[in-house]
C-alpha cells in the first residue's frame, strides 16, 4: 500500500530528473513529424516537451503534471489566424485606396493594435498554461484579464525610449507582479514583492559590462576597416586596389562579433540578475522561495549554454536545455510551509491556448 500523501508540505527540495538521451530522443522525433506534417505537428511537439518536462520536474517527492494538448493549441492557432486574417486583408485594401495621409495613420494604428494584442496574448498564453499544470491533482491558474494587463503594461513599455531604457527594470517587476503575482494554486495565492529598484543596479552593471565590451572592440575593428578602405581607395595608381579586401572583410566580421560578443556578455548579467530577483521575490502563501546561486556563478552558465549551442551549430540545444532546467531547479529553494489540505480546485479554463501569441511570435513560456 502507497503511503498516503502529506496534508502540509514544509521547505520541499526542488529538481529536475529527466535525462539528456531521453530529450534528445524527444526533439528527433519530433523535428521528423514536424517536418513530414509541414508544420503541422509542432503544437503536438510543444505539448509532447512540456510533459516530458512537467512529469520530471518535482516539489517535494511528487511531480508537475501537464494536462494541455496539442488539439487545444492547434485550435487557438486556427481561431487568431481567423481574427488576423481579415485584419490584414483591410489593411492591404486601405493602403491601395485610401489617401497617402490617411494610409499612413490606418497603418500606424494597425501595428499600435497588433502590439497591444500581443501584450494581451502573451499573458493569455502564460494564463493557459498555468491551467493546464497541476501538482497532486491541484490546478494551477493566474488570476487577472489579458486585457487588463496589456492596459497596465503598454504604457510603460512605450514609455522606455523616452527614459533611455531606464525604466526597464520597473516595467519588468510590473509584469511580474502581474503574472507571478496573480498566480494561484488552487485557491492558494501567490504574490510578488520585488521593486524595480532590486534590478536596478544589475541593469546599470549589464551597460557597463556592454560598453567595456563593445568599446575596446569597436577601436580595433574599426581602426582595420578604415585602413583597409583607405589603401583600397588611396593606392598610388589612383585605381582601385582589392588587395586589402581580406582586411576589410576581418574588420567587418570582428565588427559583428564585437557587437556579438558585448550583447552576450550584458545579456547574460541582466538574465542572471533578473532569475535571481524573480524567484526571491515569489511568496506562494506562507512559503517563500529564493535562488541560491549566485548572480556571477549563473553569468558563466548562461554564457556556456549560449557557446554551447553556438559551437554545436544548434545540435547542442537538447542538451543546453536539460542543464538549464537542472541548473534553476536545482537553484531554487523553497521555505516555509502549506497546509494543503485546505487547497481547493482552481477552474480549467477556456479548451484553447496560446493562439495569439504563436500567431505574432512571441514567446509564450516555456518551449
Amino acid at each position: 500500500m502507497h503511503a498516503p500523501a502529506p496534508a502540509s508540505l514544509t521547505n520541499p527540495p526542488i529538481a529536475y530528473l529527466g535525462r539528456v538521451g531521453a530529450l534528445y530522443r524527444l526533439f528527433i522525433v519530433n523535428l521528423l513529424l514536424t517536418i513530414v506534417t509541414l508544420g503541422v505537428f509542432r503544437f503536438w511537439a510543444r505539448t509532447r516537451l512540456r510533459r516530458y518536462i512537467w512529469a520530471n520536474t518535482t516539489v517535494g517527492s511528487e511531480a508537475f503534471e501537464y494536462t494541455g494538448t496539442g488539439g487545444e493549441l492547434f485550435k487557438g492557432f486556427l481561431l487568431a489566424i481567423a481574427i488576423f486574417l481579415p485584419a490584414v486583408i483591410v489593411l492591404g485594401v486601405a493602403q491601395v485606396f485610401l489617401p497617402p495621409l490617411i494610409s499612413v495613420i490606418v497603418t500606424l494604428a494597425f501595428y499600435f493594435g497588433i502590439f497591444f494584442v500581443a501584450l494581451a496574448g502573451g499573458f493569455a498564453a502564460r494564463r493557459y498554461q498555468m491551467r493546464r499544470t497541476t501538482w497532486r491533482g491541484i490546478r494551477f491558474t493566474v488570476d487577472g484579464s489579458p486585457w487588463a494587463f496589456a492596459l497596465a503594461m503598454l504604457w510603460r513599455v512605450l514609455l522606455l525610449p523616452f527614459t533611455l531604457f531606464l525604466m526597464l527594470p520597473w516595467v519588468a517587476a510590473a509584469g511580474l507582479r502581474r503574472t507571478l503575482g496573480q498566480t494561484r494554486f488552487g485557491s492558494l495565492p501567490a504574490s510578488f514583492v520585488g521593486s524595480g529598484s532590486g534590478l536596478f543596479p544589475w541593469m546599470v552593471l549589464a551597460v557597463g559590462v556592454f560598453f567595456a565590451a563593445l568599446v575596446p572592440g569597436l577601436v580595433v575593428a574599426g581602426g582595420a576597416i578604415y585602413a583597409a578602405i583607405r589603401m583600397m581607395m588611396g593606392s598610388e595608381s589612383g585605381q582601385f586596389d582589392p588587395s586589402m579586401t581580406g582586411t576589410l572583410v576581418v574588420g567587418i566580421v570582428a565588427l559583428y562579433g564585437t557587437l556579438f560578443l558585448a550583447f552576450a556578455l550584458a545579456g547574460a548579467v541582466y538574465r542572471a540578475a533578473t532569475m535571481q530577483f524573480t524567484f526571491d521575490n515569489l511568496r506562494l502563501d506562507a512559503m517563500r522561495f529564493g535562488f541560491v546561486p549566485p548572480i556571477g556563478r549563473t553569468v558563466l552558465f548562461l554564457l556556456g549554454n549560449t557557446l554551447l549551442v553556438l559551437v554545436t551549430v544548434g545540435l547542442g540545444y537538447p542538451w543546453a536545455l536539460h542543464r538549464r532546467l537542472q541548473y534553476i531547479a536545482g537553484g531554487i529553494t523553497a521555505t516555509g510551509t502549506i497546509d494543503l489540505a485546505a487547497v481547493a480546485q482552481a477552474e480549467a479554463g477556456p479548451r484553447r491556448g496560446e493562439g495569439l501569441a504563436d500567431v505574432l511570435g512571441l514567446e509564450a513560456g516555456p518551449f
